[in-house]
């Protein structure tokens, strides 16, 4: 009952128009896209509410933009923490950071081994957290390994908690 809603509306809506559907999404606590591009049509449509590029961005001039928009972002490499390190202060606008967390879809994300030091260069930049990862298999509700992920996404987001602050929040996605 307190879990929030990302809608995704990537890839136009899923070919039926992103700006389109939003009277449908509207009680969605934010919106997923994959790029920029994709968050440019749903601002200009009005969406008061957050947007996250769930797959980040592709350049530091992308991240300068995205924070300029007000426009959260998942960081799933070293070169997108890169590009968030190296902001300026002035352009950092302390919207929560998502952190992927590779559980085993083993496309996105960070390992288990390499995801606290990282978490503690976002916090310590003050910037709120958002663990997230992927389910590789969500479509078969009973599959092994879906509770393998959910196991270790667990126990990393507790990790998080003690070691970098109670109040990194944790984001599960299928």
């Amino acid at each position: 009952p307190k879990s929030k809603v990302l809608a995704m509306v990537k890839a136009n809506g899923y070919g039926h128009g992103a700006t389109q559907i939003l009277a449908g999404v509207a009680h969605a606590d934010a919106l997923g896209v994959a790029c920029l591009e994709e968050a440019l049509p749903l601002i200009e449509a009005g969406w008061q509410k957050p947007i996250v590029l769930i797959e980040g961005v592709f350049s530091a001039e992308e991240w300068a933009s995205s924070q300029a928009l007000n426009i959260e972002c998942v960081i799933h490499n070293h070169v997108q923490l890169q590009w968030f390190l190296d902001c300026p202060h002035a352009i950092v606008s302390h919207k929560p950071i998502w952190l992927k967390l590779n559980t085993g879809m083993n496309r996105l994300g960070f390992s288990e081994s390499e995801i606290v030091d990282i978490a503690r260069q976002i916090h310590a930049k003050g910037n709120p957290i958002i663990l997230t990862s992927h389910f590789a298999n969500a479509d078969i509700i009973d599959h092994t390994m879906n509770h393998a992920q959910g196991q270790l996404f667990s126990k990393v987001l507790a990790q998080l908690k003690r070691q970098i602050s109670p109040s990194v929040q944790g984001a599960l996605c299928n």
